[in-house]
């Protein structure tokens, strides 16, 4: 599974291309520096659930790759695709 790649955002006749793959490295270190903190209280209730919603998240975002939103039309539409 891989996390989506760019965000192409369509408002109007405006375009942006947001590069999500600059982000990998920070979301990539959070997981490490929170992972320490999950082992820990794996005995608990906490530590399991905040691994399970950790999972959930990664695999929910990689899900969103193919997403393709259109609200409105021509010039005053919204469009919204994940790569």
């Amino acid at each position: 599974m891989i996390p989506p790649i760019l965000l192409r955002l369509r408002v109007g006749p405006r375009s942006l291309w947001l590069p999500l793959f600059l982000l990998w490295p920070f979301w990539f270190l959070v997981g490490i520096l929170a992972l320490p903190l999950a082992v820990v209280l794996l005995p608990f209730r906490r530590g399991r659930r905040w691994i399970k919603v950790g999972w959930a998240a990664y695999r929910t975002l990689c899900a969103a790759r193919g997403l393709h939103l259109d609200v409105g039309r021509g010039a005053t539409g919204f469009h919204l695709r994940v790569y």
